[in-house]
């Protein structure tokens, strides 16, 4: 009784003598499934994919993936150079939001891997404040070139106040 065999050829020009698997290769010349070649059925076996999500920093965010609490905090996606820094503002909000839920959750548990992961976390919110900042930054720079008069609302100057209040604290370190 012959046994089957995988049949591919080897580096050594001779035949790989593994067993085969269904499709008639071994499992080292066979290979395994990469995936659907069909790009929409790989896009929705990817959406909301966290599996090496670690901190949140750089993560990935789907409107369809948002939690009803991300939903409120966001709006349409704005078409003027003021609107995309709101948008990127909001954005990197939820990021916030999100990292320090992360952070609340991983308290829960004592492991020690838990507190390097809380502390990757910390390092990486930290960043995400500067960038947060700098984006308010910009708005606040962008608006005073688009309207030079001052004609802000309320909430600008709050914001404009606050800038001014941090540069202040920066350089008197």
């Amino acid at each position: 009784m012959s046994e089957r065999q995988c049949g591919a050829k080897t580096r050594s020009n001779g035949t790989c003598r593994k067993k085969p698997m269904k499709n008639g290769r071994c499992y080292m010349h066979g290979g395994a499934s990469t995936g659907p070649k069909d790009k929409t059925k790989h896009s929705e076996s990817m959406k909301g994919n966290k599996n090496s999500l670690k901190t949140g920093e750089y993560e990935t965010i789907w409107f369809d993936s948002f939690a009803p609490e991300d939903i409120q905090h966001y709006a349409l996606t704005p078409t003027s150079a003021i609107e995309q820094l709101d948008h990127e503002i909001k954005i990197a909000d939820i990021r916030e939001r999100r990292m320090m839920k992360r952070i609340k959750d991983s308290e829960k548990s004592k492991r020690k891997q838990q507190a390097e992961l809380i502390t990757k976390i910390e390092d990486s919110l930290s960043r995400l404040q500067a960038v947060k900042s700098r984006l308010i930054d910009q708005k606040i720079r962008l608006q005073e070139i688009t309207d030079p008069e001052g004609g802000h609302n309320s909430l600008d100057q709050l914001v404009s106040i606050l800038a001014q209040a941090r540069n202040r604290h920066i350089r008197s370190e």
